[in-house]
């Protein structure tokens, strides 16, 4: 049986982000990076690719981003929630404030070297970090926000396909998995229902005129 993925509660999610200096360039850039994880399901790696020209702005707003050559040469867009927006924009305003010109990648280091590639193992490090501070019990990783994602998107919609597309999965069965995380939350809150005794060791005062043999 395959292990079921890791997600957050939005609380939990929000508990991440409260953890986030955002009035610093590496906040903004931060808070940027995990949300376009949690808002738009990006591996890492496709998050780090990212060029300041796959970022699709309409009206003064980043619509989608453009994900070329993901994981199995499967290029797709992702579409921005107007909060991912608003994050990305700040930090592209930041970005541009400390010098960073546009053949950098979007998410990159500010600190010993302005738009030098930032490492996975950085943006690990750093989801690890904010988790602990957070006081959140299971280990996080950068993945465990696009298995949130992912999560979230199914249960707005229930649609498995789209799911599938968002994510850039080649084939269905690797999508299915969230359907059993879906399944397992709602067993969990199946047995957690209180149970209604009818046992004679209840304290119930029946209605004048109640026959037990041929109730009303």
């Amino acid at each position: 049986m395959r292990r079921l993925p890791t997600v957050l509660t939005d609380a939990q999610l929000s508990a991440l982000y409260y953890g986030i200096n955002e009035r610093t360039s590496t906040g903004k850039r931060d808070r940027a990076l995990l949300q376009v994880m949690a808002d738009a399901g990006l591996r890492v790696s496709e998050a780090l690719h990212l060029r300041p020209q796959d970022l699709r702005q309409e009206s003064g707003r980043v619509v989608a981003l453009e994900i070329h050559a993901g994981k199995g040469d499967k290029d797709r867009t992702a579409y921005c929630t107007a909060q991912l927006s608003d994050k990305l924009l700040r930090w592209l305003d930041a970005r541009a404030a400390i010098g960073v010109n546009g053949r950098a990648p979007v998410f990159c280091r500010i600190k010993g070297g302005p738009g030098l590639p930032l490492g996975a193992r950085t943006v690990e490090e750093r989801v690890k970090a904010l988790a602990e501070a957070a006081g959140l019990e299971q280990a996080v990783h950068p993945h465990t926000l696009r298995h949130t994602y992912a999560t979230r998107l199914l249960r707005a919609g229930g649609n498995l396909r789209l799911v599938q597309e968002a994510l850039g999965h080649a084939r269905i069965t690797t999508t299915e998995i969230y359907t059993h995380v879906t399944s397992a939350e709602r067993e969990m809150a199946a047995l957690a229902l209180p149970p209604v005794d009818g046992g004679a060791e209840v304290d119930f005062a029946p209605p004048a005129g109640w026959n037990s043999e041929n109730p009303p």
